[in-house]
């Protein structure tokens, strides 16, 4: 039996919990910690439907409680969408992201994750317009970005709209000709394009501040827990190790059965160091499944470990 990890070489990071609707009372924040987790991602109704005290207030919270908020996630759906063609819908969209970026710099984060777009014709004037409103949204936001010290992501999209494909989405940011702006690299979403995960690391590599892991079976966007869809995980974990990013890695999906955060963690980390246990038959490499928990069976240090066996998340 081996692991299909990917090289031996130590490699530090730190993994972030995503939480579109935190719960910020002493109680739901004590469990986040008793998981294991340090680092955390809220939504948007974390930054806009409570003011900056409130924000910072809660943010506190976490931090005494030993968890950080690194990166926030930005409204996106229906009027908040920044790639419009009509001014007076678009100036709508640009105060939205302008308040979430001041609430995000409220609760110390350095990173605010945005989406471009809805879905949109593939090509055409209409295309076009939107494409000329997002560039003219994000012009005026860096310089709320700038003032306020929170960087905004570019978050990769789902095929069908601005910004899914790699190449395309880094065009869009290298437009800029600001540090303000770089790009979320969203695993999930990247593996549904035509060119895959890979395609689009490689791409947009030099300009990602911020990462989405999740997972699904390439048909569609089900935000699984990493490696519980067919993302082919190791060779994007050897790109990884030699980008050696230096924030959180958030992971964007629930847990995995409703197994809880501490596994969740610990599986994920588990993932991207020592990797999952397997068998080589005909050059192939097989990954072990418990015949009773049904979760990967994964290698941590000299240890192998799966759900059977549920002990908390280590640092």
């Amino acid at each position: 039996m081996s692991s299909t990890s990917c090289d031996d070489a130590p490699f530090r990071f730190e993994l972030a919990v995503s939480a579109w609707t935190p719960d910020t009372s002493e109680e739901g924040i004590a469990s986040l910690a008793d998981a294991g987790a340090t680092a955390m991602e809220p939504g948007p109704s974390f930054l806009l439907d409570q003011g900056p005290d409130e924000v910072a207030a809660a943010a506190q919270r976490y931090r005494s409680a030993g968890i950080r908020i690194y990166s926030c996630h930005a409204p996106f759906e229906g009027p908040a969408e920044l790639a419009q063609a009509d001014p007076a819908g678009r100036a709508r969209a640009i105060d939205m992201h302008a308040r979430a970026i001041r609430a995000a710099a409220a609760a110390g984060a350095s990173v605010l994750v945005a989406h471009s777009s809805l879905p949109c014709p593939a090509q055409g004037p209409e295309t076009a317009a939107r494409r000329d409103g997002l560039r003219a949204a994000l012009e005026a936001l860096i310089g709320h970005t700038e003032r306020a010290g929170v960087a905004l992501a570019l978050e990769n999209l789902l095929p069908g709209r601005i910004g899914s494909e790699g190449e395309d989405l880094r065009a869009i940011v290298d437009g800029f000709d600001s540090p303000h702006l770089g790009v979320c690299l969203d695993t999930g979403h990247a593996h549904v394009t035509n060119g895959g995960l890979p395609a689009v690391f490689q791409a947009v590599r030099g300009r990602i501040i911020n990462f989405h892991l999740h997972d699904n079976d390439r048909h569609a966007d089900k935000h699984l827990q990493p490696p519980y869809g067919s993302i082919d995980w190791e060779p994007f974990i050897a790109q990884l190790r030699q980008l050696r990013p230096a924030h959180p890695l958030t992971v964007e999906a629930p847990p995995w059965d409703e197994a809880g955060y501490a596994l969740q963690l610990r599986e994920v980390r588990a993932l991207l160091t020592g990797g999952r246990a397997a068998v080589t038959d005909g050059g192939r490499d097989f990954h072990l499944t418990c015949p009773r928990c049904r979760r990967y069976v994964f290698v941590a240090g000299d240890e192998t470990f799966c759900g059977c066996s549920r002990a908390p998340a280590g640092n």
